[in-house]
């Protein structure tokens, strides 16, 4: 059962923050790792192209009905203005090296036979790559990467064994990888109508400037509470993670075909931690907790969004996007503590650096707020105005 305190011992704070540190570097390392991801593209084309002993031509192998070639085709009409790579990757076994298509058989020296099968690979990508550069399919041809053959190491040759043998023969192959590489053209989604889309995160938010100063940017309120400092708040998830239950889509995205919609904020466990928002407007009382509500925090690790659309819906995509763009361009650091982020997005529809908000920047502009705010009533105060608050 999470308890619910405003005191809290040093061995239990310095476990909260070391568990909180550790999460925010590891979710730190696992998003720069997305974002590499975004840009290289890779695809598992084709099972492995097995040669049998002595054999390197694409009719000893029968290529076209190997190679997923519509599978291809694909991918490569889904990413028409990346850099296409293609790197073929040989092998043979140790078995002694003989090219059996020539009359008598001529001996071959380690290695050749593997350079053989991938000029055979070669050749035949490079003649259907060509067909489809004709039929305007593709706008250039991809780029082949030379790969030295790998020699198995693992089955030593023996003399009375068939060179047939599994044991050799699935070391005898190429393999076929291809990359989509480089940033492709930005799409622009994003517009003025959506940009100036309004959200809801508690009816009280927006009654104060104080109340603002709890709500959004760094989780001061529960640190508080927990008797962190500031630098220490600071690495703990964000106020929209901690302080909120759900936020709102208020007015749909119609050129984006998305509707209004609320996402719940679900924390992963945690702790929940006893906190309070001012509830009327006016100066912020020090002696009279009756203007002051009851509320809980959730600190966690990390929290999971849920939607309210099927996931394989043009609606739980188009969400998805636009509460990236929001927490990115608002308070950036809570996207790393997002735990259920989907793998069916494309986050390349978007380049937060190149947008820029049309009206105000109302988002941005609460964090100078939460440090006039905190600078006047510090962390310590709020502290003990929770606990009147709560012992009243």
């Amino acid at each position: 059962m999470i308890k619910q305190t405003w005191e809290i011992s040093n061995e239990e704070r310095n476990r909260i923050l070391s568990l909180h540190e550790s999460a925010t570097k590891n979710l730190y390392l696992i998003s720069e790792q997305n974002t590499d991801e975004t840009k290289k593209e890779s695809i598992n084309l084709v099972k492995r192209v097995e040669f049998p002993a002595g054999l390197h031509s694409a009719s000893a192998v029968n290529l076209e009905s190997l190679i997923d070639l519509s599978k291809i085709e694909e991918f490569l009409k889904k990413y028409p203005k990346k850099n296409i790579i293609i790197k073929l990757n040989a092998s043979e076994s140790q078995v002694p090296n003989y090219d059996k298509e020539v009359t008598p058989k001529k001996k071959l020296n380690p290695g050749d036979l593997s350079k053989m099968r991938y000029e055979t690979i070669r050749t035949f990508m490079t003649n259907w790559l060509n067909g489809l550069l004709t039929k305007g399919i593709i706008s250039r041809m991809p780029e082949f990467v030379n790969t030295q053959p790998i020699i198995d190491k693992t089955t030593p040759w023996d003399p009375n064994s068939s060179p047939q043998d599994p044991k050799y023969t699935k070391h005898q192959f190429v393999e076929i990888e291809i990359n989509a590489e480089g940033q492709e053209e930005v799409k622009k989604i994003f517009t003025p109508e959506f940009e100036r889309v309004d959200t809801s995160r508690t009816p009280q938010s927006t009654f104060t400037e104080y109340n603002k100063a709890l709500f959004y940017n760094y989780s001061y309120a529960p640190a508080a509470v927990l008797g962190m400092s500031k630098s220490e708040a600071e690495a703990l998830p964000g106020a929209l993670l901690t302080m909120n239950r759900e936020f709102f889509l208020l007015d749909p995205i119609k050129k984006f075909n998305l509707p209004s919609f609320k996402a719940n904020i679900t924390p992963n466990g945690g702790q929940t931690v006893p906190v309070i928002i001012y509830n009327i407007k006016g100066g912020i009382p020090n002696t009279i907790p009756s203007q002051w509500t009851k509320w809980d925090a959730y600190v966690s690790n990390s929290y999971n969004l849920e939607i309210p659309y099927p996931a394989d819906s043009k609606e739980f995509q188009s969400a998805w996007i636009f509460i990236y763009w929001y927490i990115k361009k608002g308070f950036p650091q809570d996207w790393d503590f997002i735990g259920n982020k989907p793998k069916n997005v494309d986050w390349n529809l978007i380049d937060l650096e190149q947008l820029q908000s049309s009206g105000p920047p109302t988002i941005t502009r609460t964090m100078a707020i939460q440090k006039e705010e905190w600078a006047k009533y510090p962390m310590n105060w709020y502290a003990d105005m929770v606990k009147k608050v709560y012992q009243s």
